[in-house]
């Protein structure tokens, strides 16, 4: 019974696969509140909040400040 504990294989610890995921999970959380900004704005300021949050979510510790 795997443990929720347990070290992932190292390909499913890839930094770049795992922000690629995240960046997708963010974009799904976030699609009905982009969706309805769509309605309203401009879809280059849509792209650009959507990037803003990644960095966000990216730089979140106090190491990047």
């Amino acid at each position: 019974m795997p443990s929720k504990y347990d070290i992932l294989q190292g390909n499913e610890q890839d930094p770049k696969i795992v922000a690629q995921f995240l960046g997708q999970e963010l974009e799904v959380f976030l699609s009905p509140f982009l969706q309805r900004l769509n309605q309203l704005l401009d879809k280059r300021l849509i792209d650009t909040f959507l990037l803003l949050m990644i960095a966000m979510v990216r730089f979140r510790n106090m190491k990047h400040g």
